[in-house]
């Protein structure tokens, strides 16, 4: 039996932030939208639902769009899954940009807030030619977000777009923003065959970024196989004025020796700091991430590029000239850590040059406790290079920091493990080159460490190491002109004495162990243990666990107390070692403003963030915690918790005062049975100015008889009529609004 919604008392001072609108395959457009009448496509939607906080929902069953959707401030789109399926043939002129995007968020003014979502959808671009350049096609791109910040893509996938699946740009394409874009988010998200690689168009990406400003790209899938060969995009691309990115927990799988193609998981041209790549699974491609253009600074960050804690994986190559997991192409590049990161059955790790660019600058290179596994391929020739580090002519190339790496070439194909390719004369050339504490095995091309100078090389430390079972008798081979300031000390030909072939821990009586150099700076080995004093040469300090890695801490909950309400505890399931982030780790927004975290603290398995302000009864409040490069909330084993994303927290804080405002707003409930909704006619009295949100945010928020929130948003005024889906069990419901922490109006509702 269906069941039917009975309002027990039909005035009730509150108002609900925006109109939700439907389309349905049986739809038509010269409907009212509504649950019962809706529309049919999405294009007409979008021209429709354009006031801030209208939710255009699409039903289940596939669309065909032929019309681009132009997606209003402030307009959110949802649907119920894969299920809610969108064609797009939308035609567009192959021209390399970004026109005939699908949905479009576009906005004149740099840095608009959008304050928007698109989620639970398919969005399906139908190409997948691949092979043709004719200059006319359908499914150009996915989602394209212009001068727009806080603009959220979830749990989305988006399939066979020709240029990109989804587009954030800050501004005009590849221009300088006056204003960057921030807040915009892609997580959860499954992209597909997008983005063509093709040489006549350049490289496209499955997800491309430009002006941006702290923009999340995490825990999505992403397939760049499905296409012909030479046609599959990368996962994420770029270029220009991108700072403060994060990506981090996603999955990229490419086609290995697609041969002739950009085939990269990530390809990004002048970043302005703050990049950081972490927790990522890279599968195939021929390479991994490539940093190239013109600069890569640190800016007011700690470094330009920090890649840490990422696998990068594959089949074994018969050649592999050309193919690398990191490569640094540009004319200044600058501060780029490279730590923790697993490369296994790639050809070439890292590969630092800048091409004929004239006078180039790359300084400050870190590549610290990396373990690099079976790395190489088939057949000999000079050219099989684990790390590549090429200076062709006027280039300055210093401070390059190797330490405490496992550097494993497979014995059954040709490696060396680094290359110093020296044609710098005068003032270019290659400066304080440092390579300490790395075990190095197995290489059989040439000698472990070739040097070819022909030009300027001067300092060159290579103390520390062991070094085993490499060809030239584990000694360095030099070509060409003297290196200056060369120093070879306190290094060891012996065995390392490993675990296994596979585990790289430590076995007791070790050479290796207490045998490395203290570095300033580097404080923990691979799995996170502290290094003992003097540390363990290779990737693990002795003692590190080989066989049980550390268990990382599972977020609970947050909680703001009653009795304290400047204090918000989360909560996780292990106890935590008293390792205290700082306080810009974490981002507490109240009513989707940010509010300030004066003080941090870690108590057992909770930690403690202490507020400026008291949270208010009825304040909606989350929380943000983004894993910082110093002082992580981790366990004393050194488990660390991933980053939290907009964590709704549970507000205990009870109603000091009920007070209402009768008359400020008479509400006119007529509920429909039959598509469940409630359609409201609202009428505001001149007393209406002391609840204006500018001074202090409404809420609504929906309980049964037990407490059990149901429905809690932010309101917006003047909206005179609106309709609100309610899928209510049987039962007592109250509705209550709130202002400025107090309790204006409630009402109860029975749905039997």
């Amino acid at each position: 039996m269906r069941n039917s919604l009975i309002v027990l008392f039909l005035f009730i001072s509150f108002t609900i932030s925006g109109a939700t609108y439907y389309i349905d395959p049986a739809g038509n457009d010269s409907n009212s939208g509504s649950s019962s009448a809706p529309w049919k496509t999405l294009a007409y939607a979008c021209s429709k639902a354009t006031a801030s906080g209208d939710i255009i929902h699409v039903n289940a069953g596939t669309f065909i769009e032929t019309n681009q959707c132009v997606l209003a401030v402030g307009v959110s789109i949802e649907g119920n899954g894969v299920t809610s399926h969108i064609i797009s043939r939308v035609t567009f002129t192959r021209n390399g940009d970004l026109s005939g995007a699908a949905i479009t968020c576009s906005s004149a003014s740099e840095g608009t807030n959008g304050n928007q979502h698109i989620s639970n959808i398919k969005l399906d671009g139908d190409y997948y030619a691949g092979t043709t350049n004719s200059n006319s096609a359908t499914g150009n791109a996915g989602i394209l977000v212009q001068r727009r910040s806080n603009v959220k893509i979830y749990n989305c996938t988006i399939v066979g777009f020709y240029l990109n699946g989804v587009a954030f740009h800050g501004s005009t394409l590849y221009q300088q923003p006056s204003i960057y874009a921030t807040g915009n988010e892609i997580y959860n998200c499954i992209l597909t065959g997008n983005g063509d690689t093709d040489n006549t168009w350049g490289g496209g990406g499955q997800i491309e970024i430009g002006s941006q400003n702290g923009t999340l790209i995490h825990d999505n899938t992403i397939d760049g196989t499905t296409r012909s060969v030479g046609h599959n995009g990368n996962f994420l691309s770029g270029a220009y004025h991108n700072k403060g990115i994060k990506v981090y927990n996603n999955i990229s799988t490419k086609l290995d020796n697609e041969g002739g193609a950009w085939n990269f998981h990530i390809e990004m041209w002048n970043t302005d700091g703050g990049f950081e790549v972490y927790n990522n699974k890279f599968w195939g491609g021929d390479t991994g991430i490539d940093i190239a253009g013109v600069w890569n600074v640190k800016g007011n960050y700690d470094y330009s590029w920090y890649i840490h804690d990422n696998l990068f994986t594959g089949t074994a190559y018969a050649s592999g000239n050309g193919k690398y997991c990191i490569d640094l192409e540009n004319k200044l590049i600058e501060d780029v850590w490279i730590y923790r990161n697993h490369f296994l059955n790639r050809p070439s790790t890292v590969n630092v040059t800048n091409g004929t660019t004239a006078n180039s600058e790359i300084r400050r290179i870190y590549i610290c406790y990396n373990i690099m596994e079976n790395c190489g391929w088939e057949n000999p020739d000079l050219y099989h290079v684990i790390m590549n580090f090429r200076v062709p002519g006027d280039m300055i190339f210093e401070d390059i920091y190797i330490y405490n790496n496992v550097i494993l070439g497979d014995v059954t194909m040709y490696t060396t493990a680094i290359a110093l390719d020296n044609s710098g004369s005068g003032t270019y050339g290659m400066y304080n080159i440092n390579i300490k504490n790395n075990i190095i095995v197995h290489n059989q091309n040439v000698t472990w460490l070739n040097v070819a100078n022909n030009g300027t090389i001067n300092g060159l430390q290579v103390n520390n190491n062991i070094i085993y079972n490499n060809t030239n008798n584990n000694d360095p081979v030099f070509t060409g002109s003297s290196v200056s300031n060369y120093q070879f000390l306190n290094n060891q030909k012996v065995d390392p004495l490993f675990v296994s072939s596979s585990d790289f821990h430590l076995q007791a009586g070790s050479p290796a162990i207490g045998k490395g150099l203290s570095i300033a700076g580097l404080t923990t080995d691979y799995v996170g243990k502290t290094l003992n004093i003097p540390p363990s040469i290779g990737a693990y300090e002795s003692g590190s666990t080989a066989t049980t890695p550390a268990t990382i801490p599972v977020y609970q909950n947050s909680v703001v107390a009653n009795a304290t309400p400047s204090l918000l505890e989360i909560t996780y399931n292990l106890t935590l070692a008293n390792i205290v982030p700082a306080a810009s780790a974490f981002k507490v927004l109240v009513n989707s403003v940010a509010t300030t975290v004066n003080t941090v603290a870690v108590s057992g398995a909770k930690v403690q963030l202490t507020l400026i302000s008291g949270i208010k009864f009825g304040d909606v409040v989350t929380v943000s915690y983004t894993k910082p490069v110093s002082s992580p909330l981790q366990t004393a084993t050194g488990g660390q918790p991933i980053s939290i994303t907009a964590q709704s927290i549970i507000n205990n804080v009870i109603n000091p005062v009920k007070v209402g405002t009768p008359g400020a707003i008479t509400m006119t409930i007529s509920p429909n049975h039959i598509h469940r909704i409630i359609n409201v006619l609202l009428l505001y009295s001149s007393s209406f100015s002391i609840l204006d949100p500018a001074v202090s945010p409404q809420i609504i928020r929906i309980f049964d008889t037990t407490g059990k929130l149901f429905i809690e948003k932010l309101l917006v005024t003047g909206i005179a009529k609106i309709t609100i889906p309610i899928n209510l069990r049987s039962g007592i419901y109250s509705v209550l609004m709130f202002s400025g922490g107090l309790q204006l109006a409630s009402q109860k509702i029975l749905v039997y």
